[in-house]
């Protein structure tokens, strides 16, 4: 008998995610933590309107005046005597923000938006606030939420997509603030079927765990770099002499160009090793950083698995900790806040807040912590605490995407046997000849692919490519024809699985539960009606002919079901990619 599973766990811990702090707008703030941080004390004084609004002038004459700290003084205390005044609040809001103080902007917006004064522009200010202090994914939360206060396009909207202008000027795309998604990439214009909308490169990337086993390549960029011997491995040492000749003979040579220091990492050009070098292996290199060596061991046999998940490499976050110290390195007293400045690239990706993941992998974490001990003990706090961590892993894990070269172990197989087979003495070497070798895969975070929301329903597709010469990449292309303003989406999981099994990979990877379209018009076995809800008592209800994903108790309520949504979202199985 088949089983059917419930998805009563899944709505329970739908519900659960919802009231966890890090889902809101707001964190964990009470209403009275917010008053008493407001006034700076820990007592609410007795409010006193009039008298708020004499000390609000008083700070007046001196903003006129130019002495802001003395304005700050009386705004401060005046709030204090009027907390419910929502003009006054956002007035000392955005003083304290121009004179830098960014703590008690925020904690003022919070005060003011968990009460009654839910104005656009608290959360504006709120959200640059924490964007500054580096809660960038609670900053873009706040900065939707502003922009969702009023119906009409707010300044909130712009500010952020201005930071990917640059980015998108040539494209048919921009990214927006929505009300109900965060950031997202919407088209500008009418976009064909198959169109490209852009390409993008990654900050960081590195080899997947689960495919180190597949052969040598380059470190920077992914192209294969394997070797004959490396193809026929045990079957060496049975291959006579002749065949050994015509398979070094015949298989396509690159040179290998491999770390000085440690020998270690390697590279197909000077180019990458070069690049490499400037961007993270100085940092990282075994004979340098003795404690950088036992990532390399693990990275390359993939050891214990319990002390990693599998997927992506934690290698991946060596790298982006090593960016930021090499940036910091270089910027030295150039600019006020150098640690900063050089984490900047990576403040745009979001991560859920309140996911952790250091204390399942302690012994991951420790080594973190030794690879980077010598980088701490600065003016700036560059040590690698749990919160640090289980950011940086959610940020690449909710935002990595795989890529890899065009210059693919696979192909470099089939150039062999082309070459090989007009041997004329290839029989000799044929017996020993395997199957297509495993690609090796990489995964990174793309700054603009990164923006992309989920729909089970996808309307683009990502696609590895080679940007530029040493440069493999991704582009993105309509899936389907999209409308000017229309949301552009990728699928962050199998399109082939039912709903139970999708919703579940992404509450478990990404922190949510999916209601796009096509949930919305599935439904999760044979045991209900994905229609009206009723069940099935003895027989199991006939599913659609389609896509087999949702089920029916009679012919009206498929026929009702089909005009209300479910045409829009069905497909036969094969054509989900």
């Amino acid at each position: 008998m088949l089983e059917i599973r419930s998805n009563s766990n899944l709505a329970n811990l739908r519900r659960s995610l919802l009231v966890t702090p890090g889902f809101g707008f707001t964190p964990a703030i009470t209403n009275s933590t917010a008053g008493n941080e407001a006034t700076g004390g820990d007592d609410i004084p007795d409010q006193d309107p009039k008298e708020a609004a004499r000390l609000k002038e008083k700070a007046r004459i001196f903003k006129k005046a130019n002495n802001l700290e003395k304005a700050h003084l009386w705004l401060t205390r005046a709030l204090a005597l009027d907390l419910t005044n929502g003009s006054l609040r956002i007035e000392k809001v955005r003083l304290s923000f121009d004179l830098g103080l960014f703590t008690e902007a925020y904690r003022d917006c919070v005060a003011g938006v968990i009460g009654d004064t839910q104005h656009p522009e608290l959360f504006q200010i709120g959200g640059e606030a924490l964007a500054v202090l580096g809660m960038v994914s609670l900053a873009e939360a706040w900065l939707h939420k502003g922009s969702g206060c009023t119906e009409e396009k707010t300044e909130t909207q712009s500010k952020l997509a201005q930071i990917y202008s640059p980015k998108t000027k040539k494209c048919p795309i921009q990214v927006v603030v929505t009300k109900d998604r965060g950031k997202a990439l919407v088209a500008t214009r009418a976009i064909m079927a198959g169109e490209l909308l852009f390409e993008d490169l990654p900050i960081i990337g590195a080899e997947n765990l689960s495919n180190t086993k597949a052969g040598s390549s380059c470190s920077q960029c992914s192209k294969t770099l394997l070797t004959w011997q490396e193809y026929f491995g045990s079957k060496l040492a049975e291959m006579p002499p002749l065949a050994k000749e015509i398979a070094k003979k015949h298989w396509p040579q690159n040179p290998i160009h491999n770390c000085p220091e440690c020998k270690r990492e390697i590279y197909c050009s000077n180019y990458c090793r070069s690049i490499a070098w400037k961007t993270h292996h100085e940092f990282l290199c075994p004979a340098k950083n003795s404690a950088a060596a036992e990532l390399f061991e693990f990275c390359e046999t993939f050891g214990d698995k319990k002390k990693w998940p599998i997927g992506i490499s934690p290698m991946m976050m060596a790298r982006l900790w090593a960016m930021i110290r090499l940036d910091m390195a270089s910027l030295g007293t150039s600019v006020e806040d150098p640690y900063e400045t050089a984490a900047k690239p990576f403040a745009y990706f979001s991560a859920p807040e309140n996911a952790t993941i250091a204390k399942k992998v302690p012994e991951m974490f420790n080594l973190m912590q030794r690879i980077f001990q010598h980088a701490a003990g600065s003016d700036h706090n560059t040590a690698i605490t749990e919160s640090e961590f289980d950011r940086r892993y959610f940020q690449i894990r909710c935002n990595a995407q795989q890529f890899g070269s065009l210059a693919t172990s696979s192909s470099k197989h089939k150039q062999f046997m082309t070459l090989a087979k007009r041997d004329a003495d290839f029989a000799i070497l044929e017996p020993f000849v395997m199957s297509r070798p495993k690609d090796v895969v990489f995964s990174g975070v793309f700054p603009l692919q990164a923006c992309l929301n989920h729909s089970c329903d996808n309307n683009i597709a990502v696609i590895s490519v080679q940007v530029a010469a040493n440069k493999p990449g991704v582009e993105v292309r309509a899936a389907k024809s999209l409308k000017s303003g229309e949301e552009l989406t990728h699928m962050y999981v199998n399109p082939k699985l039912c709903r139970q099994d999708r919703r579940k990979l992404l509450i478990d990877g990404y922190h949510f539960f999916c209601e796009c379209e096509r949930c919305q018009y599935e439904g999760d076995n044979a045991l209900s009606c994905t229609a009206c809800g009723a069940e099935a008592r003895q027989e199991s209800f006939r599913s659609c002919d389609t896509c087999f994903c949702a089920w029916y108790c009679s012919d009206k309520c498929q026929a009702e079901h089909w005009e209300r949504g479910h045409k829009r979202c069905c497909r036969f199985p094969e054509d989900r990619k």
